[in-house]
């Protein structure tokens, strides 16, 4: 973005840029390349049908589809349209996306042939988008595709969890994400050409500066496959292959990434998003990039709101344990809601605060409202922060009962009242809970109290009922059975008392010196659980992401071996099949293990 085009809706120099080098490679994907020109023709092409159709400005049109060209020029068709953009993340649970749907009432669902059994549930008409073809032309569009679309109109909606059991829809403005490309783009310094690492989900908001960003900048997107988002391995592979220059990610993928490999070049840009960066995760960020940052921002906010470039003053030896939320982008307005240099609630303005929540006015009205001592338009963010004396500010927790877990913002809300559905649960309660470990972990625990007579206490069947309704990172990873939730003198669920009661389960006491028995010990120790079977997976008894780095780490130590990250999750993560690899890597029962 260059200041000719400063306050133009991304849509519009998205287009010129593309017609411009229509040789260009925009799009790495799955081993195919797609060009600029390849790209703008085959946005053109979903447009026009589209408009054939019907669909035309204000109206709502979702998108699911498979990573691929085709999925980012079904985004860049419906704005040519004038319709917003709903991005329907195929693996959420059938019933959730039917919510969605419900909700939005889209004109339309754009789909591809391989898909339609995944979507012939909602009540929505859908057309198909088959594979672009070879050779495709790469003439100038028609100047009415260049029509800029007005920066109130709404471009894009992103679901978010919702307290009361419904997800919320966030509707945002072409002016909203303008406002976010120039103050990010800014900030960063992005290089003209740096390949962009797309690996964060459809329905998490942070995709869109993936997608996005290189087009603006003559970068391509190298855009990961399905199958390759859900892998380490294959992420490094390609960073590796297309020398990478700008990878964003969570904290929990960060450790996945990082965990027994480095970058074959370093990276341009290391950006974290979406929970709170561990200090010592930043150094390595530090070690693998030219320029790491630690960035914050509710969707409501357009994507981010503020950033904290990483260095020395951040990673010194007497920081606090997590890197702070830094100062607000160029064109942001971040304050609190009380005092100065006290702990109050940050309220974020400017003109990337989204338009609301989709048709939902009451929670639009008790979260949007006017700056304190101003006529400025904020959004109310339920953090809790404190400034520091050189203006940056720092996360000290939430007003409310949501969390961020694995990169994504849950509403623990929703998974109790989930819970209260069930036949065999009276009362239920959710919390994070801390466990020790290096790197730092947590679990999602879930305490409840039986209906007198239920049969049904079993975690697994919970879970299962669960992921009908909610998504996989909602499912609590240990359930706590309970004859009473504990209370305080008000009467409200007292957590720490929840918390002490979580950790006096006693450890178990496992015989024998096989990897068989080690392994077990580890597991439950990991897991924090009395017993686990030697065929159950890690991940399905509740290990994460963040969790599965600390077996790895706790395995190399306790025996003595040197297993990467990636050799642990090609292989099904159960006590047995970990016990067979320690066994081909030299490892046995007669040897002591390493304590």
């Amino acid at each position: 973005m260059d200041a000719s085009s400063s306050g133009r809706p991304v849509l519009a120099q998205i287009l010129r840029i593309l017609a411009a080098a229509p040789e260009s490679t925009a799009i790495l994907c799955g081993g195919k390349t797609c060009s600029n020109g390849a790209l703008l023709e085959r946005t053109q092409q979903i447009a026009g049908h589209l408009r054939s159709l019907g669909v035309g400005p204000g109206q709502c049109v979702g998108v699911a589809m498979r990573r691929s060209a085709e999925a980012v020029a079904a985004l860049l068709a419906c704005w040519c349209c004038g319709a917003v953009y709903l991005p329907l993340d195929l693996r959420l649970p059938r019933q959730r996306l039917l919510r969605m749907v419900v909700q939005t009432e889209p004109a339309l669902l754009l789909t591809q042939p391989a898909l339609q059994d995944h979507v012939g549930h909602l009540p929505v008409p859908w057309l198909a988008v088959l594979p672009a073809e070879a050779g495709l032309s790469t003439s100038s569009p028609d100047p009415a595709w260049q029509e800029e679309p007005a920066a109130g109109a709404p471009a894009y909606l992103m679901f978010t969890s919702g307290s009361s059991g419904e997800p919320k829809g966030v509707l945002l403005s072409h002016g909203n994400l303008a406002c976010f490309f120039e103050a990010a783009l800014q900030l960063l310094v992005l290089g003209p050409g740096w390949p962009t690492l797309g690996c964060a989900a459809c329905s998490f908001d942070i995709c869109l500066f993936e997608w996005l960003a290189p087009l603006l900048t003559g970068g391509a997107l190298v855009l990961a496959t399905d199958e390759e988002q859900q892998a380490p391995g294959a992420l490094q592979d390609l960073i590796d292959r297309y020398r990478v220059g700008v990878v964003q990610a969570t904290p929990s993928q960060w450790q996945l990434l990082l965990q027994d490999w480095s970058p074959a070049q370093p990276l341009q840009l290391a950006l974290s998003i979406g929970e709170p960066l561990p200090k010592g995760l930043a150094r390595r960020l530090c070690a693998v990039s030219e320029a790491a940052w630690n960035l914050y921002g509710p969707t409501e906010c357009t994507i981010w709101a503020s950033a904290q470039r990483l260095g020395p003053s951040q990673l010194h030896a007497t920081a606090p344990s997590v890197v702070g939320l830094g100062r607000a982008l160029p064109g942001y307005g971040i304050c609190a809601s009380g005092p100065d240099g006290e702990a109050s609630e940050l309220l974020i303005s400017g003109p990337a605060v989204a338009l609301g929540y989709w048709r939902h006015a009451e929670a639009s009205e008790s979260r949007f409202s006017g700056t304190p001592g101003t006529a400025e338009r904020c959004y109310r963010s339920g953090d809790f922060c404190r400034q520091d004396a050189e203006g940056g500010w720092h996360f000290l927790g939430r007003q409310d009962n949501q969390i961020k877990w694995q990169g994504h913002r849950i509403e623990l809300d929703e998974i109790s009242n989930q819970l209260l559905r069930h036949d065999s649960i009276a009362q239920a309660a959710c919390l994070l809970r801390p466990l020790a470990g290096d790197p730092p972990a947590q679990q999602l625990l879930a305490a409840i109290v039986c209906r007198r007579g239920a049969l049904n206490k079993n975690a697994q069947s919970f879970n299962h009922w669960l992921a009908q309704e909610l998504p996989a990172w909602m499912l609590p990873q240990r359930y706590l059975v309970l004859d009473r939730l504990p209370l305080t003198a008000n009467g409200k669920l007292d957590r720490s008392a929840l918390l002490a009661l979580a950790a006096e389960q006693p450890r178990p006491e496992i015989a024998g010196d096989s990897l068989v028995s080690q392994l077990t010990a580890l597991f439950c120790e990991i897991l924090d659980l009395p017993a686990v079977a030697t065929t159950d997976s890690f991940f399905d008894l509740g290990g994460s992401s963040m969790l599965s780095a600390t077996l790895v780490l706790a395995m190399n130590q306790r025996f003595g071996c040197r297993l990467t990250l990636r050799q642990v999750l090609q292989t099904p993560p159960t006590v047995l099949s970990l016990a067979r690899l320690l066994e081909e890597s030299g490892i046995s029962a007669s040897l002591p293990a390493r304590r």
